[in-house]
């Protein structure tokens, strides 16, 4: 993990180790010029060493050790030239590796550079390692940079479906409010309906009741009008039976006229005699008219009884007459009032139909506001899932939009590489 965190952080990609980035620079780029230095630094060391000490020891040594020891000041110098033309070897590749890496730190990230290798050395194997590892990380550099981007695409994909999605919850919430707004009021409506049709059954009942009442004072009205009639057709008969009378009254009349009549032109005939018979027929001449004043008020009576039987007849003609009228009448509104009682009857069966189909329709509202409540509490509870999925579709478009804002910046940051 911590080779890990010096290799990621010098490239720019591990931000948690933004700390760690110039320790891990500067300990690549200086340890190949800190190695030139102390290379050189053992040469001249080794170089002044050997002088030094050849010369120190060239007075006191024979001619033989003499040339011994210039031998092995040759062998030494020779040595520290080999030394110094091996450093140079190992840092020329060195130098071009820390070169390498300085421009892949701070340079422009470019990731197609790699090393030549020319020697089967530590360096060229390093430097081969390098290659490798540059290859590596040119592919998951490729393989981020092909993933933000289909990152980002899905991104803003996924934040416009987040917004729509937000915006069908809050019209789906509206609606569902609404909804469960009209279901309370259709609530309450199915309430009202049941009360006034409870309401509408215990009128319909009384209704019934009154008409079952009317229908029995109709019947009794019938079975009194019959007896209307059948006074009624007594008493006609009853007139009719005055008018048979006074029409034989009125022949008897006709005889009295008659009588008082011949009984008046007797006595003028009797007072013509007794005024031939002179003084022997005075007193039945006064007889005589007195018989015949008699007879005159009999006839004026008989006249007067004659009027007033007319008018009695006349009278009954009219009683007669009316009776049959109110006889006809009676019947009518006999049958009238059967008719009543018969309608009164049958507004009783329909009002009892109508009681049974009210009934049937307070059940049926007393249902449906049962079955409106239910259906109000699933709207209800669909209205709370409703409020959830909005809040959640918010929720999910602001991290739509944290994952698209993260999405280019990790497109900025694999931009800062050459692929």
């Amino acid at each position: 993990m911590a080779m890990e965190q010096s290799i990621v952080s010098p490239l720019g990609i591990g931000r948690p180790h933004r700390e760690s980035r110039p320790i891990a620079q500067s300990s690549m780029l200086e340890w190949p010029r800190r190695f030139t230095i102390r290379t050189r630094v053992i040469g001249s060391f080794a170089s002044g060493a050997a002088l030094t000490t050849g010369l120190g020891v060239l007075g006191y040594m024979s001619e033989d050790k003499r040339l011994f020891l210039c031998a092995v000041a040759y062998v030494v110098v020779a040595s520290v030239f080999f030394g110094w033309w091996v450093a140079g070897s190992i840092i020329g590749p060195v130098e071009k590796l820390r070169l390498r890496l300085h421009d892949v730190a701070e340079g422009e990230g470019d990731l197609t550079k790699r090393f030549t290798q020319s020697s089967n050395d530590e360096i060229s194997a390093a430097a081969g390692w390098f290659n490798i590892f540059m290859d590596k990380l040119h592919a998951i550099i490729s393989q981020v940079a092909g993933t933000s981007s289909q990152v980002a695409a899905a991104a803003g994909r996924l934040r416009t479906a987040s917004e729509r999605i937000a915006g069908s919850s809050e019209g789906i919430l509206m609606q569902a409010s609404a909804v469960a707004a009209a279901a309370g009021e259709v609530a309450a409506t199915s309430g009202d309906i049941a009360r006034n049709c409870q309401t509408a059954t215990e009128e319909a009942r009384r209704a019934a009741l009154v008409a079952h009442n009317g229908a029995e004072v109709v019947h009794k009205s019938v079975a009194v009008m019959a007896r209307i009639s059948e006074q009624v057709q007594e008493s006609t008969r009853t007139v009719q039976s005055l008018g048979a009378r006074s029409d034989q009254i009125g022949s008897i009349i006709s005889t009295i006229e008659d009588i008082a009549d011949q009984t008046n032109l007797l006595a003028l005939n009797a007072a013509i005699e007794a005024a031939r018979a002179g003084d022997q027929g005075r007193g039945f001449a006064v007889v005589a008219n007195e018989v015949r004043a008699l007879a005159e008020r009999a006839l004026n009576a008989a006249r007067e009884i004659d009027e007033m039987l007319k008018a009695i007849q006349s009278d009954i003609r009219d009683a007669v007459s009316t009776m049959g009228q109110s006889i006809h009448q009676v019947e009518e509104g006999t049958v009238e009032t059967q008719k009543s009682g018969q309608a009164l009857q049958d507004i009783r069966q329909q009002i009892g139909t109508v009681a049974a189909l009210v009934d049937l329709i307070a059940a049926a509202a007393e249902g449906q506001t049962a079955s409106t409540s239910d259906i109000t509490d699933n709207i209800r509870a669909i209205v709370e899932a409703a409020q959830v999925t909005a809040r959640n579709a918010r929720e999910s478009a602001a991290s739509s939009n944290l994952l698209h804002d993260n999405a280019g910046s990790l497109q900025r940051l694999i931009g800062r590489f050459k692929l």
